[in-house]
């Protein structure tokens, strides 16, 4: 994804749960007027992720497809392979027209040709939706900037040490260590100092372990053992809820922790920090919705 598309679903999935179309009504029609809210909701969307200009403001999703899309070249027969910040347009009868409803692309999944999404007035409220493609009309692309800096260059260098295969501990040396250092690098987020990646367990990093344990709540004995490398693995993984993947969950729940929303714990800190910079903001959140698993 672009710093673009990346940014509309981030908005998009910080909307999900929400049980009420009130605020998107209010902001399209000035007041909550209790309309179908599906399309008024993606542009509220793209709107603040700052693309309203380049994606129009609807509230009924014909007219969004046929009155702005289609005139100014952005809209994409459901042939199409769908992209993460498309808008997908439905009709449930398995027609091509009227539009019934309206979402935004999170994942496109093709091997199981399903789609992943964000969708407002869905049960009555913002849901996000794993859908085939039965009832896909078309999708919408508006023309978003193509040349914003990407993530990668604020990223940390990916771990290319051994994982240690024995309990390390002060006095040890080796390739393995530098993989311990390496990732007690990365979890500033819970106040751990830097280390220097040398190879040699020495008293600056007996300390660094130490403080990781002690705030992860491990056994504060200085050894890299079982329960600490598993905990160290988890370190700018993306994986803030636990469940073996990087998922858009995960993208919802940096996103929420960056708003102040949630408090998140001391191992998803440090699993949702994916840059190592300390801190949990929405450059985390889009770089794990960047690599999200479906």
């Amino acid at each position: 994804m672009s710093h673009a598309t990346d940014s509309v679903c981030a908005v998009a999935l910080n909307e999900a749960g929400a049980v009420s179309g009130a605020k998107y009504n209010k902001w399209y029609w000035g007041s909550d007027n209790g309309a179908p809210w599906c399309a008024a909701f993606a542009s509220w969307c793209e709107d603040r992720a700052g693309f309203g200009a380049l994606a129009g403001k609807y509230a009924s999703c014909t007219a969004w497809r046929d009155n702005f899309l289609k005139p100014r070249g952005l809209w994409l027969d459901k042939t199409a392979a769908p992209g993460a910040g498309d808008l997908v347009f439905y009709n449930w009868d398995g027609k091509l027209t009227p539009c019934n409803h309206v979402g935004i692309v999170i994942s496109y999944d093709p091997a199981k040709k399903q789609l992943t999404t964000v969708e407002g007035n869905t049960g009555g409220k913002c849901q996000q939706k794993t859908r085939p493609l039965t009832y896909v009309v078309g999708f919408g692309r508006p023309n978003y900037p193509t040349d914003s800096p990407t993530l990668n260059s604020q990223l940390s260098t990916p771990n290319s040490f051994p994982v240690p295969a024995r309990t390390l501990k002060k006095g040890d040396t080796g390739d393995d260590v530098k993989w311990a250092q390496f990732q007690l690098n990365r979890c500033a987020a819970v106040g751990i100092s830097p280390v220097t990646v040398d190879g040699s367990f020495g008293p600056a990093s007996d300390a660094a372990v130490r403080a990781f344990q002690a705030a992860l709540g491990l056994e504060a004995d200085g050894a890299v053992g079982p329960a600490t490398r598993g905990a160290l693995q988890t370190a700018g993984s993306g994986d803030i809820d636990g469940g073996g993947k990087t998922d858009s969950t995960d993208a919802r729940l940096a996103l929420q922790a960056a708003a102040g929303k949630i408090q998140l714990t001391p191992a998803q800190k440090i699993a949702a920090d994916m840059n190592g910079d300390g801190k949990v903001d929405t450059v985390d959140a889009r770089e794990i919705l960047k690599q999200c698993t479906i």
